[in-house]
């Protein structure tokens, strides 16, 4: 068996990035580190300590945007498959074999590739409704029943995530247990506590000749339940939800809106992401654009 690691969001769609490698590679030990984009360069370089590229037939990073940490990863033993518009629109690689699409998840775009890859791999009903799933969720359509709640379940273990996501879910979807129905009964309940109790701002902010409507709140767990909140109640055009505790900021936006949440992000956060859904970091530049709001009575 060929000796791979993986490197890969720890979100849902980095998770299932995994699962859908494993599925066409037939490969059930393959080990994984999961990690943000703002941590990668830590854990890569943390790794590196007791591992050498050499001792690896190939290293795959999956759903993330590295093109800044390209120092690290322009290496002819390195893969990356990414469908994060920044990444498509930065990444300057000499070495390192990609793909980088413009796509709704990333775990959808390795499903595309390795099909053609593995044309005699074919996946059961379970496993794609489990890469529609992600795929949904994802790209925040959410019209494929579940893929929220799926969301939740990731989010609520504690303690080695991907590890019991696997468990779970390694095989494909095949409905949730009552354990499972409990987190996501209790994870309901904890957001109805943080709509009552959360405090809104806004500001009308000039953009390309528009004008937005921006609303925030803070919130350290259920950012996207809450982003969808303000936005809902306060007729918002693009919901702001700080985290202090981690000190991240995530973007999200009504349908109705054509700004690329990515690109905006990135101008205020030096973060990145989609054109629906993006984060970055509280910075001074960050902590400035907020002096234009006002508490909503």
């Amino acid at each position: 068996m060929k000796k791979y690691m993986v490197f890969t969001d720890c979100d849902l769609d980095g998770v299932g990035s995994y699962c859908v490698f494993k599925w066409f590679t037939g490969n059930k030990d393959i080990p994984c580190e999961i990690t943000t984009v703002n941590n990668f360069r830590k854990t890569f370089t943390t790794w590196l300590q007791n591992n050498k590229l050499s001792n690896y037939e190939r290293v795959f990073i999956f759903d993330l945007d590295v093109h800044e940490c390209a120092d690290l990863v322009d290496d002819s033993k390195i893969t990356i498959i990414d469908h994060h518009e920044t990444h498509v629109d930065n990444a300057k690689y000499n070495k390192a074999t990609t793909i980088l699409k413009t796509y709704t998840s990333c775990s959808k775009l390795i499903y595309k590739e390795l099909s053609k890859v593995y044309p005699k791999v074919k996946l059961t009903p379970q496993q794609k409704l489990l890469i529609l799933m992600i795929d949904d969720y994802d790209c925040y359509e959410l019209k494929v029943p579940h893929s929220y709640d799926l969301n939740i379940v990731l989010w609520s273990y504690k303690g080695k995530r991907l590890e019991k996501f696997v468990r779970d879910f390694g095989t494909g979807f095949y409905g949730f247990t009552s354990f499972h129905q409990n987190m996501i009964d209790f994870n309901y309940k904890k957001i109805a506590r943080l709509k009552r109790e959360c405090k809104v701002h806004q500001a009308s902010i000039p953009i390309g000749g528009d004008t937005y409507k921006f609303v925030s709140t803070f919130a350290d767990s259920c950012i996207n339940e809450m982003a969808d909140y303000i936005l809902d109640v306060h007729d918002g055009d693009i919901g702001l939800v700080v985290n202090v505790r981690t000190k991240k900021v995530s973007f999200r936006k009504n349908k109705r809106v054509k700004i690329n949440l990515g690109k905006l992000a990135n101008r205020l956060t030096d973060g990145g992401g989609h054109e629906y859904a993006a984060g970055g970091m509280l910075n001074e530049n960050f902590l400035e654009f907020t002096k234009l709001f006002q508490p909503i009575d």
